[in-house]
């Protein structure tokens, strides 16, 4: 492209494409009451436009959107002392490299204070040692509940275990377990 302009007027407006420097593209758009000026690159980049607020654009690196993986949508009881695995999710390495860390969220439940009340231990199992891990204790009101997760670095069966804090009493509750990357 020159560095000429090309003027295209239409009623009450001027629109002007102009490449000054080589650089840059130009958008002027004069009409009576405002002009406003958009300012796109001519350089070729992966991602999206991003808008500095002054009508210049530069390229911005794409994100990948958020992924929710619905892991139980189940009621589940936590009834054993021991970790019981209620639920698994496939880590697929080639698919999800590119993640970021992950979060599990559920909902706990009966686990309000009160003789013989427990709490709970979710957590994420990779076949070698625990990647996620949230402690609940008795007491707590029903409600989200969330934990960080390292996400594995090599293709893994996620085991998402439950535990009880002690035997016998209240068996608490869980609703819903959902993995956010």
């Amino acid at each position: 492209m020159s560095n000429e302009s090309l003027n295209l007027s239409m009623p009450a407006e001027v629109v002007t494409v102009k490449n000054p420097t080589g650089a840059v593209l130009e958008i002027d758009i004069d009409n009576a009451s405002s002009g406003y000026k958009v300012i796109f690159p001519v350089t070729n980049a992966a991602g999206s436009l991003s808008n500095n607020g002054s009508g210049t654009l530069s390229w911005s690196a794409a994100t990948p959107a958020d992924s929710n993986f619905m892991i139980s949508s189940s009621q589940i009881s936590v009834t054993s002392a021991t970790a019981v695995t209620v639920a698994y999710f496939a880590w697929d390495q080639s698919l999800y490299t590119s993640f970021p860390a992950g979060v599990c969220t559920f909902w706990a439940a009966n686990m309000a204070t009160g003789i013989g009340n427990r709490g709970i231990t979710v957590d994420i199992h990779d076949g070698t040692g625990v990647i996620g891990s949230g402690i609940i204790p008795a007491g707590t009101a029903d409600g989200i509940q969330t934990f960080s997760i390292t996400n594995p670095t090599s293709d893994k069966r996620l085991s998402i275990r439950v535990t009880k804090s002690a035997a016998a009493g209240t068996d608490p509750d869980i609703f819903g377990i959902q993995l956010k990357f």
